[in-house]
């Protein structure tokens, strides 16, 4: 084949496919995060290639880079009535479906990529002339014409580019290549706005923008106060929208957020009907990262430092665009008490152990938790151990036998879950007993109740009395008490069965030489003089 064949070739492709587009023009917007092999096969994740079919309004292109069952279940959006209605439809027997409105929302956690997304969508819109005028709208102004000189600049200097498609940039630059517009020489224009600028009569010879993308909708000074995010919702609704004509079909306006405040912009749109509104948070429906480069454990870091902090409302609102208020929460941080104690300040000490048998990203987190009563009737936690959900059974074992032996643990008051026990670790854990000549009896702890109502019963009012003490900081205990009911409750679960086991041990918190059989009421006619009982 010829040259002129090929980039024929080159063109029907890349056209068609906007991961073949990334990969032959602009490789260095997607760094390899993978061994060199998987990247040439598919540079970018099955998030991004999603958000990407739906900017470019197209789908095929899905078919040829698989985890297409992952693309489906994930990318959903909501009905009026609640139900919930998948936007792709790529492994069934008809060709490949997309269902998107005019109007679209994707909200999604800073730092996952929108704004590289964005970019390549519209570098790929002005390549093959998809939409002549196109409106890119960021929280400010700044970041706005940041991200157009992105595209100005791959367009004047990408060698394969210009090979491809010609000199896109203007013989005469004046009036045509500047730092809020730019014209091309195949009839494209692109427009930069901040938030809440001047959007109206925004026309390209006598043409109004085929297509607006606002990337991260408001900032945190436009939300700061209900006067200002009234203004940027008017300005949204009154401005923006509107400039987009009602009768082109193929116009559309998409947003990308990320969640700043229980009262922003992204909230009324979720509302709003004409909307197709999908909304994504730091994990996936199965539990696992969305797509995040440097690792769950680095999400778990963050939502401790957030707990601690007292902004776990923060956390929910950018990592997973949930509104959660903090006055509402069950466990508040100024419950948690730090105060050390010694093994013989506590009367009886009880182990529950919640083991985890299935290792999958799912599953739970084993856990196990040491408590003791002191003779004032005050339960302290000298251990809560959220093991690694990694964690193998002989390790669970391990960790249990060192902790009952390191806090003395009453024989009579050893707990564990039932059914894993009985199911796995009843000849591990008897065996074990022989093994370190430790004997005990162990409880099988039912779940009677369910498991939300069993924490919310036994742990909330003590804490909430300052009856609940700990021997040190329990990071991930911390965490997952404190974002009660939501998440993992592996620790407080576990720490809620050895309080449990503790109450055969409450009379001997009971001071010495007082007689629980007596009244502890003087008697009415003593109090009350001349009161007569008839």
């Amino acid at each position: 084949m010829g040259v002129s064949e090929d980039i024929q070739h080159l063109l029907m492709d890349t056209y068609q496919d906007p991961v073949a587009f990334a990969r032959a023009f602009v490789p260095h917007w997607f760094p390899a995060s993978k061994q060199d092999a998987e990247w040439e096969l598919c540079p970018i994740a099955p998030l991004h290639r999603g958000i990407l079919a739906i900017l470019l309004r197209k789908c095929e292109f899905l078919l040829r880079y698989g985890d297409l069952e992952w693309i489906e279940e994930n990318f959903t959006y909501v009905d009026e009535e609640g139900n919930e209605h998948k936007i792709f439809n790529l492994t069934g027997e008809d060709a490949p479906q997309m269902f998107v409105s005019k109007f679209t929302l994707i909200m999604i956690p800073r730092g996952f990529a929108k704004t590289t997304c964005a970019n390549l969508a519209n570098l790929h819109n002005i390549a093959f002339q998809d939409h002549r005028y196109i409106a890119y709208i960021s929280e400010t102004q700044p970041h706005s014409v940041q991200q157009v000189d992105t595209i100005k600049h791959e367009l004047q200097s990408n060698d394969n580019l210009r090979v491809v498609f010609g000199d896109l940039m203007p013989k005469q630059r004046e009036g045509k290549w500047q730092d809020q517009f730019f014209e091309t020489r195949n009839g494209c224009a692109m427009v930069a706005r901040g938030g809440g600028q001047q959007v109206r009569g925004m026309l390209w010879k006598q043409q109004r923008p085929t297509k607006w993308i606002m990337d991260d909708m408001e900032s945190k000074d436009s939300v700061e106060t209900p006067d200002r995010r009234e203004k940027r919702r008017e300005w949204y609704y009154g401005d923006l929208e509107p400039i987009l004509d009602d009768l082109d079909e193929s116009a559309a306006g998409v947003a990308l957020a990320t969640l700043l405040h229980p009262d922003a912009l992204a909230t009324y749109l979720e509302r709003d009907h004409r909307y197709t509104v999908i909304k994504f948070g730091a994990e996936d429906k199965a539990g696992n990262d969305l797509w995040y480069k440097k690792g769950k454990e680095f999400l778990e870091d963050k939502k401790k430092a957030f707990a601690r902090a007292q902004m776990l409302h923060v956390f929910y609102l950018e990592f997973y665009n949930q509104v959660r208020a903090p006055e509402n929460q069950a466990f508040k941080p100024e419950y948690i008490q730090v105060f050390p104690r010694k093994t013989e300040d506590s009367v009886r000490r009880a182990i529950a152990w919640d083991p985890a048998i299935s290792q999958s990203s799912k599953s739970d987190h084993p856990s196990i938790s040491v408590a003791g009563m002191t003779e004032h009737g005050i339960i302290h936690f000298y251990e809560v151990e959220v093991m690694d959900r990694q964690s193998t059974v002989r390790e669970q074992v391990d960790k249990y036998f060192e902790l009952a032996k390191r806090w003395d643990v009453d024989p009579a008051l050893h707990g564990i879950e039932s059914i894993s026990f009985q199911a796995v670790l009843i000849h591990l854990v008897q065996e074990e007993m022989f093994r370190q000549a430790w004997f005990f009896e162990p409880q099988k702890i039912t779940h009677q109740h369910e498991k939300v109502a069993r924490i919310k019963g036994v742990l909330q009012p003590r804490y909430r009395s300052g009856y609940i003490t700990h021997q040190r900081r329990f990071s991930l205990y911390e965490a997952q008490l404190l974002d009660f009911p939501n998440g993992k409750l592996d620790g407080p679960d576990s720490a809620a069965m050895a309080v449990s086991l503790l109450d055969p041990a409450a009379p001997l918190a009971t001071p010495e030489n007082e007689d629980l059989a007596a009244d502890q009421f003087e008697p009415i006619d003593k109090i009350i003089p001349g009161y007569w009982q008839y």
